[in-house]
């Protein structure tokens, strides 16, 4: 099962939305969201956000702007068909609707071939780090009304 998906726990569905969860789940489906709810892991401490953001990214010798598809405190997954390795480190740009960059270097901690990847960001400025709680905070937010 994929990494991203293990053991996911939704907060505050119903019981039919976490049977659906279940059901795709087990079937692999990788970018499933419940009724616009956050997904949890449980290796993960931090739920991801459904958000799309303009991307780049570089290092392993490469190159390369992409988007997000989910954010969380802690990292985000780069939806690209740029090929990487799990363990590589990157250096991140995640593009807010202001434009101004926040920036992580991140580690891959697991890719899906022609898909994206998945990263952990281990080190982030404070006021990058700030900027990005705003950004998830907001989406919350709006996803709830």
């Amino acid at each position: 099962m994929n990494q991203d998906l293990a053991g996911a726990h939704i907060a505050g569905a119903s019981s039919e939305d976490r049977r659906h969860a279940s059901d795709r789940l087990n079937n692999h489906d990788t970018k499933t969201t419940v009724a616009g709810l956050i997904m949890f892991d449980e290796k993960r401490k931090h739920g991801r956000v459904p958000l799309v953001l303009e991307a780049s990214w570089e290092g392993s010798g490469s190159r390369s702007l992409a988007r997000t598809t989910d954010i969380s405190e802690t990292g985000c997954f780069i939806d690209t068909q740029a090929e990487v390795a799990v363990g590589d480190i990157l250096h991140i740009k995640l593009i807010p609707p202001d434009g101004d960059c926040i920036s992580a270097q991140s580690e891959v901690i697991y890719r899906q071939r022609g898909v994206g990847f998945g990263v952990r960001f281990w080190s982030i400025s404070d006021a990058d780090r700030f900027r990005l709680n705003a950004l998830l905070n907001a989406q919350m937010l709006t996803r709830r009304t």
